[in-house]
């Protein structure tokens, strides 16, 4: 019965955690814009930097989707 209930718990959290992914890749939020940044940018983290990161999130993720594709291919 535990085996049964953790089996349906991690389906559940997956599931969600697919979802946020899906919509973050779509239409990537300020925050997650901003954890990238963060990371990358040594400076101030304005809302014109934001907006340009907004961007580049956006082109790697198509950059790093499409070379998982080719890679399996």
């Amino acid at each position: 019965m535990e085996d049964i209930l953790t089996t349906a718990s991690t389906l559940k959290y997956t599931g969600a955690i697919k979802k946020i992914l899906e919509q973050e890749l779509e239409k990537p939020s300020e925050e997650f814009v901003r954890f990238f940044a963060s990371r990358i940018y040594g400076g101030r983290l304005t809302q014109s930097v934001l907006e340009q990161f907004r961007k580049i999130v956006k082109k790697a993720r198509e950059q790093f989707i499409n070379e998982k594709i080719n890679d399996r291919l």
